[in-house]
């Protein structure tokens, strides 16, 4: 199965979630949990995954402590 896939099949797994945040973003796999994580992580990320993620995808990070999990599951759809 190509690593991809199995990112997507794992991107609601917490610790499959926290060890693979940039390989999450540079797939571009989002979840309302992946949004999470890298709104806590977002200083430490290097630049060149910073930039590959869309800017609607950014402000989601940006504003998703404030938002219900349902939420942003609609809005990344």
């Amino acid at each position: 199965m190509p690593y991809y896939k199995q990112l997507y099949l794992s991107k609601d797994d917490p610790k499959v979630v926290q060890q693979h945040l940039a390989d999450f973003l540079l797939f571009q796999i989002y979840s309302p949990m992946i949004l999470h994580y890298a709104s806590s992580q977002w200083t430490a990320l290097p630049w060149f995954i910073k930039e590959n993620v869309p800017e609607d995808i950014q402000i989601l990070i940006s504003k998703c402590s404030h938002a219900h999990d349902q939420q942003l599951q609609n809005q990344i759809n």
